[in-house]
């Protein structure tokens, strides 16, 4: 059956199954000829791909996926193609100048659209552009272009892209200079109606997710650990690994931020087993990063060393530098932080013989140790 642009609009939210149907597409359509379903498969493809984290992929498939376009006049592919890949760029860039040339890209993919007439596509489009917006942290655009996004799939009557939109302007209100709570819970209690009225369990979930992190930022550790039991327990119900990641990246963050570091480390060991069950190669690599952070704090050094590693054979696994690059920062400041204290422990051996008083070594972890002294003798 051939990928129509609703697929591949929603191929992010099902990234798996997009991606195993969309190159089982591509082999079909290189059979037998079909550039035009060739090209709609490749873009669902770097859809999903995106939404995986494997980008050096995407940009292939987004590539192969533009040169088709341009050689049989498909327009619809080559807007959805343009929208595609300033998603992919939102991804790529380290800064916001990287990204300011992409609204021309974005808003050239809004025009093409509007001019064949494809409503849903300008909307997407148009949702794309705001969160480059955010992306740039320029907050008052993106929330412009959000409402507007969400205006149109009023129109629409979709009811998944409406969703979509409530969670974007939650992420643009909570982005503000001062951060407005009260409107990011409108937006995501609305988002929740909306589906309880579909009896969508997995969005009933996300929208719980949502309100979780809005609480948390509010410093409401309470509301915003039931909302994220109750998240987990609706992603468990209809058996999303991924979803289920997502909840428990955010609570080793709210573990962590109420100092409860064992319960964020075992937390912290369920979110990569599910990242890795769910292929989320990207949020795996990450998930490491996170748990061998925690263990440098608590000046665990080898456990940090090896977590770090781990990270970085994921991510050289899916070719993504970013997250090459944040692990070797972590393998680096774990490697200072064993040097300052093999330093501070040799001084210490020989300060009597250096005459080096006690009181001009630096010792980074002197005042965690004499906590945990402090404790046990206490005790």
């Amino acid at each position: 059956m051939p990928l129509n642009l609703d697929q591949v609009f929603a191929a992010g939210d099902f990234a798996e199954a997009a991606l195993e149907n969309a190159l089982r597409r591509q082999d079909d359509c290189l059979a037998t000829g079909d550039k035009k379903g060739r090209a709609m498969a490749l873009i669902t493809s770097a859809e999903a791909l995106v939404a995986l984290g494997r980008l050096k992929e995407a940009q292939t498939a987004v590539a192969q996926a533009k040169t088709v376009c341009s050689e049989i006049s498909f327009e619809e592919g080559r807007a959805a193609a343009l929208n595609t890949s300033v998603k992919l760029q939102i991804k790529l860039a380290s800064d916001d100048e990287e990204l300011v040339e992409f609204v021309d890209t974005a808003t050239d993919a809004i025009r093409r659209f509007h001019e064949i007439g494809h409503r849903k596509g300008e909307a997407v489009s148009t949702l794309t552009l705001s969160r480059l917006y955010l992306a740039m942290h320029r907050a008052e655009p993106a929330v412009k272009y959000a409402k507007t996004a969400h205006a149109l799939f009023v129109e629409l009557r979709d009811t998944s892209f409406r969703l979509q939109s409530h969670h974007m302007l939650k992420d643009c209100y909570m982005a503000k200079q001062h951060p407005d709570r009260e409107r990011a819970l409108q937006e995501m209690h609305a988002a929740l109606a909306l589906a309880e009225a579909e009896g969508d369990r997995a969005k009933m979930a996300t929208c719980m997710h949502s309100i979780a992190e809005i609480e948390a930022r509010g410093n409401s550790f309470h509301k915003a650990l039931a909302s994220l039991k109750e998240s987990r327990r609706l992603f468990a119900e209809v058996r999303s690994d991924r979803g289920q990641a997502i909840v428990l990246a955010t609570l080793v963050d709210l573990y962590c931020s109420a100092g409860m570091y064992v319960e964020a480390v075992t937390h912290g060991k369920d979110w990569v087993t599910l990242c890795h069950k769910a292929g989320d190669n990207f949020t795996e690599g990450m998930a490491l990063v996170k748990l061998g952070k925690i263990m440098l704090e608590s000046a665990h050094y080898d456990k940090a060393t090896q977590l770090a590693e781990a990270a970085q054979a994921v991510f050289a696994g899916v070719g993504n530098t970013t997250g090459t690059e944040v692990a070797q920062d972590l393998l680096d400041t774990v490697n200072r932080a064993k040097a300052s204290e093999e330093i501070g422990r040799t001084l210490y051996k020989v300060a009597d013989l250096m005459h080096v008083p006690t009181s001009l070594i630096i010792d980074p972890n002197l005042n965690k140790r004499m906590g945990r002294a402090y404790v046990s003798f206490h005790s």
